[in-house]
């Protein structure tokens, strides 16, 4: 529970006259923790009642002082209320701060993280960022949220409420209450150290919360499909031609290495040839914006060349039919039941398959494949020549034929 009160008292002043004076002082505590404002007025140590803590005197001037004391200590609660309703910390010092005009009432937590949501959307319209993004910035938000009413019976915080506590307590919040994964908390919690990051270039906060927290994701082994797996739904008698189709979709996916959103988007005019002839996609990747160049393999070039005709095509001037992503899961995992495959299907599964099974399994370098799938750098591509330890398996080959 929270303390606050006021006392008043007077801090002598030297004289060389008989007649003693002090200065007007009002003691604001908050907690056990005090400040002390000087309240420009001059009193007599004779004419002060300290228990009373008023002047004694019945002239004028008293009762001039008396109507002064009573304003200021209306003043003084009125702060505290301020100061609550604004959702900064309600501290002695802040208290003080704002008697003397220096306490500027600054942007909330949730405030600048709208204002972050609301310039990352108008990025997301000129495709300099993705909408998938955006919306895990807005869980995160949203996550926030309910942490704040159910730590502080809050609906916002200012940023000088935030340290290495609250950072530590959220993330418990994610991981318990929440019952989320620890690298989905991981990345709620970076992404708003990203907003408190944005605070401190604005110099609204001085001291970093995040410095103690540690957070580091695990990594996952990404699924993806072996030889005989993509044999087993290539090969598959189909008689719906729905799921046929999204056969046809998601082994294009496989042999491209584009995701959902790349593939949906593709019209007719990105299929382009080269110098010698070739068929190539040349496109920016819609998640990152990333040059993301592929050359079709003769299995893609036959799936595009199967639905240049379909209705959908047609209407929707894309280059090929796809449903949508909620469909197209639901279809994937009765497409793997019928092909007898016991993995879970998506679209991220068909871009890791490119990356293995594809591209690194047959020896294409982990520098081309790592710019057809459109990363910044071949440490993200790294990850997928770890799963299939190429690496090992070389330097191994050695020992194989001296130990024949």
């Amino acid at each position: 529970m929270k303390t606050f009160n006021v006392r008043y008292w007077l801090k002598p002043r030297r004289s060389k006259t008989e007649d003693q004076t002090g200065l007007l002082y009002a003691r604001v505590t908050v907690n056990g923790k005090r400040a002390e404002i000087s309240l420009n007025r001059t009193v007599a140590t004779s004419n002060w009642d300290p228990v009373r803590e008023s002047p004694i005197g019945k002239g004028l001037y008293d009762q001039e002082l008396i109507r002064f004391i009573r304003t200021v200590e209306e003043q003084l609660n009125l702060i505290e209320r301020e100061l609550i309703q604004q959702g900064l910390s309600v501290t002695a010092a802040n208290i003080k701060k704002h008697y003397h005009g220096e306490l500027k009432s600054s942007i909330t937590l949730l405030e600048m993280y709208d204002q972050h949501n609301v310039d990352f959307l108008k990025l997301v319209e000129v495709k300099k960022r993705s909408y998938g993004t955006y919306e895990r910035y807005a869980a995160t938000r949203n996550h926030l949220v309910a942490f704040l009413d159910h730590r502080f019976k809050k609906k916002d915080v200012s940023f000088e409420e935030l340290n290495h506590v609250f950072v530590h307590d959220f993330d418990f919040f994610l991981r318990t209450r929440a019952n989320l994964a620890n690298n989905t908390t991981v990345k709620y919690i970076r992404n708003l150290r990203k907003i408190v990051k944005m605070a401190m270039l604005n110099d609204i906060i001085q001291k970093d919360p995040f410095i103690q927290w540690k957070g580091r994701l695990e990594e996952r082994r990404k699924e993806f499909l072996w030889p005989e797996e993509m044999e087993k739904i290539e090969g598959a008698r189909i008689e719906s031609d729905r799921l046929g189709l999204v056969r046809d979709v998601f082994l294009f996916a496989c042999y491209t290495g584009y995701s959902y959103k790349d593939i949906k988007m593709f019209t007719p005019t990105a299929v382009q040839r080269d110098a010698s002839g070739r068929c190539w996609i040349f496109t920016n990747r819609q998640k990152t914006g990333i040059r993301s160049d592929v050359p079709l393999l003769p299995p893609a070039l036959r799936i595009i060349e199967k639905y240049k005709d379909h209705p959908i095509v047609l209407e929707r001037g894309t280059l090929l039919p796809v449903y949508s992503n909620q469909k197209l899961n639901n279809y994937l995992k009765e497409l793997a039941d019928i092909c007898r495959v016991n993995k879970a299907l998506s679209f991220g599964m068909a871009r890791h398959t490119f990356a293995t099974t594809i591209t690194l399994l047959n020896g294409v370098s982990i520098e081309s494949t790592s710019a057809m799938l459109g990363h910044t750098s071949t440490k993200q591509t790294r990850h997928y020549a770890r799963i299939l330890n190429l690496t090992v398996g070389k330097e191994m080959e050695k020992l194989f034929d001296k130990f024949q």
